[in-house]
This record gives C-alpha cells, sequence and structure tokens, in this order.
C-alpha cells in the first residue's frame, strides 16, 4: 500500500479521544439531578472515505440530588441523622454514572487544513447507568451501610441513545488534534432495585432520562507517516 501524507489526503487512522462537557439533564432526569459534568474517552477507525466507527465511554458526575427526602424514614423530626455514636451524622450525596455507546460518525471536510478535518456527526447506541451516591462520612448510620444503602441509591440504567454535532480537527503535524460540539443522550431506564425503603414500594416507572450538553476535547491520531523525501 502507498503511503499518503494527512496534508493532502484522506487517511486510515486510529484516533484516541479524550475530553469532557458540560450537561444540563431534562425528561425524567431532570427531576432526579441537577447539571453534571461528564469525563469522556473513546477509541475509533477512521476510514478513507471518512466515516468513522469507534466506542465511547462517559462517566457522570454531580453534586446536585434533587430526589426529596429520600432519608426521610430515619431523620428525626428537625432533619438531622443520628449515629450509633450518638452524635448528628453527616450524610453526603452525589450523582454517579456513566454511559457507553458504538457510534458511526461522518466527516463533513469543510474549514479544515486538510480532508480529515471539518464539521462531524455521529449517532450511537449503547448503555447509561446512573445512581445517587450516598456517603455517610463515619459510617456511623448502621441503616446507611452498604448493603442499606441500595434501598435509597436510585441505581437505573438501560438503553441509550447517542447523538453529537460539532467539529473535528486533525491537524497537518500530530501537534494539534481536537473535537468540539453539542451533544444529546436519552436512556430508556428503569429502577433496578426490587425496593425503596423511603417511599416503603417497588419503583416500576419507566423512565425517559436526557442530557443536553457541549464537549470538548483532545485527539491523538495514531497512523503511518509518508516520509517527507524520496530517494531513488
Amino acid at each position: 500500500m502507498a503511503q499518503v501524507s494527512i496534508k493532502d489526503s484522506s487517511i486510515n487512522a486510529v484516533l484516541v479521544g479524550m475530553g469532557a462537557g458540560l450537561y444540563t439533564p431534562a425528561g425524567d432526569m431532570a427531576d432526579r439531578f441537577g447539571n453534571n459534568v461528564n469525563i469522556h474517552l473513546s477509541c475509533a477507525l477512521k476510514r478513507t472515505n471518512n466515516w468513522i466507527f469507534g466506542i465511547e465511554g462517559e462517566y457522570i458526575f454531580g453534586n446536585t440530588i434533587k430526589e426529596p427526602n429520600i432519608f426521610k424514614n430515619i431523620q428525626t423530626n428537625d432533619g438531622f441523622i443520628i449515629g450509633n455514636d450518638g452524635k448528628f451524622a453527616t450524610v453526603r450525596t452525589f450523582e454517579r454514572g456513566y454511559i457507553a455507546t458504538f457510534n458511526v460518525s461522518k466527516v463533513l471536510p469543510l474549514l479544515g487544513p486538510n480532508k480529515n478535518s471539518g464539521f462531524i456527526i455521529k449517532a450511537g447506541v449503547g448503555f447509561m447507568q446512573h445512581k445517587i451516591k450516598i456517603d455517610p462520612i463515619g459510617n456511623t448510620v448502621p441503616y446507611l451501610d452498604k448493603e442499606h444503602r441500595k434501598g435509597y441509591d436510585r441505581l437505573s440504567n438501560g438503553l441509550a441513545l447517542h447523538q453529537f454535532i460539532g467539529y473535528q480537527y486533525l491537524g497537518n503535524t500530530r501537534a494539534i488534534n481536537f473535537f468540539g460540539g453539542f451533544e444529546l443522550f436519552e436512556g430508556f431506564t428503569q429502577s433496578r432495585r426490587s425496593y425503596n425503603h423511603d417511599t416503603m414500594i417497588a419503583d416500576t416507572k419507566k423512565r425517559t432520562d436526557i442530557l443536553i450538553g457541549f464537549k470538548v476535547g483532545w485527539i491523538l491520531p495514531l497512523y503511518k507517516q509518508a516520509p517527507s523525501e524520496f530517494y531513488y
């Protein structure tokens, strides 16, 4: 196979990416969580026809929990939780989750330094999971040990869809390579816990969990560099 230059040709390459984004929840997810941040990792195969096939992973973390009074059955009338040492316990809650998808993308080589850069459209399918992470400081609350937390954490998961539209830049050298754009995830999830301690019933609701946001990141392109000079 002849070697080609990224400067003047569309090339085959492995693209390793990492980045981060800020997201706003919508649908059922907006009733449970506030804004969150996603950390992104990806690995994809780019073909000479500018189709890209890859896998991506998103780690979700946030600090805003909107689910009301999940500890009401172990709180005092004043809203405090008392540990087994007789003191008021500090219990922190966070949003945690992840999304894993397989994606197909198309690069439209416009406004770039070469035929490998331009606007990018992406669609994918995969899996979404999220929960309320419960952190009782000092572990003094017997009702919130590792096993009992499952009755409060609202663990949910299910099928996920993914869409992205943005821009990809692959420089003529390996020094500057990046992407950025708007992103949408839709998760069709349901609770994976058999019983919620606070409501004292099982949660059987089918959820539509949506994340809308903007992501930027860096790309490490792996390809065989064509020689700059030829000898005969």
